[in-house]
């Protein structure tokens, strides 16, 4: 520096889980004019040492994100942003990517268990011990030939609607911009897409939480979907009006949700929810169980390259911070 001062290193704050053979492997990446920190479970310290954090591998809360004015991009290790995106980062100009669709293959599967689940009606086969008698409140139904509507056609929308036609089922994908979508029988927009829904029995939600999307599955959409369908949630519990589903489900027109996620996360001990017959809730547990198609870290590791090269714009998954995903 001109005033003979020198210049401090600059920091790499890991804030989510990491191993030391993982923060290894970012300062062999970085080289030595770059520090890596294990800030999991040390906001103190983090504040303490902000100043010279550049980047973050993690979240951050709005009182620990004040206390870094050289920050200028967050990785954060999961897809959703909602918790994340507060007012001071968005009007910052902190680069914000995620790890959007890296587990699609284990969601889309989640989202056809409960599909068979409901639709096999699965529940009532194991609570009965009468093997070869009729069962007459035994009341399955066939998935080929019913329609879905996909609402958020992304990286898991992708990878599920293919699995659906295969099904045998016709798809309404529903996605922000109009386009092609594999496997998909027709595609909409969330304005354009009422039409659609006479011919759709069942829902599966993969919608990020933003003031747009909050209750879009109101009681006016499952009014105007076709009787006796499922609905399967997988994303965020915002989109999803509760007690609209709750009196959908009560009054027969659904036969079945199983829920990832619910708004509030988890529901209150007084819920409905927890003891309801036609819903299965499975924790914001849809993404475990195998091998993401790119582990977060590996990503974390392939944007930090393409940082330190200077070609930020080309940064994988980059959040839109204005539409909050």
């Amino acid at each position: 520096m001109a005033d003979g001062r020198l210049q401090p290193v600059p920091i790499i704050a890991c804030t989510a889980a990491t191993t030391p053979d993982e923060r290894e492997r970012v300062a062999d990446r970085c080289g030595p004019q770059w520090e890596v920190r294990d800030y999991h479970g040390k906001r103190a310290e983090l504040r303490r040492d902000g100043a010279g954090v550049a980047i973050v591998y993690g979240t951050l809360d709005p009182e620990t994100f004040a206390a870094l004015p050289d920050l200028e991009w967050i990785q954060q290790h999961f897809a959703g942003v909602e918790g994340l995106l507060f007012p001071e980062l968005v009007a910052s100009p902190v680069l914000v990517t995620n790890v959007r669709g890296a587990y699609a293959t284990l969601m889309a599967e989640h989202v056809l268990a409960g599909l068979l689940h409901f639709a096999r009606d699965l529940p009532r086969h194991r609570a009965r011990r009468d093997w070869g008698r009729q069962r007459d409140d035994i009341d399955p139904v066939q998935l080929a030939g019913s329609a879905v509507c996909v609402l958020g056609a992304g990286s898991i929308g992708r990878t599920l609607c293919p699995q659906l036609a295969a099904l045998g089922m016709d798809v309404l994908a529903v996605k922000r911009r109009i386009e092609p979508v594999p496997g998909a029988t027709w595609v909409s927009d969330l304005a354009g897409m009422r039409p659609y829904l006479a011919q759709c029995s069942h829902v599966v939600v993969l919608l990020p939480q933003t003031p747009a999307t909050e209750q879009v599955v109101d009681a006016a959409f499952l009014a105007a979907l076709a009787p006796g369908g499922i609905l399967v949630n997988v994303s965020r519990g915002g989109p999803v009006d509760t007690a609209a589903l709750l009196a959908a489900l009560d009054a027969g027109r659904l036969r079945g949700a199983l829920l990832d996620s619910t708004q509030p996360e988890p529901p209150p001990a007084d819920s409905p929810l927890w003891d309801h017959p036609r819903v299965l809730l499975t924790g914001h547990r849809s993404c475990i169980g195998g091998e993401p198609e790119v582990p977060p870290f590996d990503l974390f590791i392939d944007n930090l390259a393409l940082w330190l090269d200077g070609d930020r714009q080309a940064l994988a998954c980059m959040v839109d911070k204005a539409r909050g995903y």
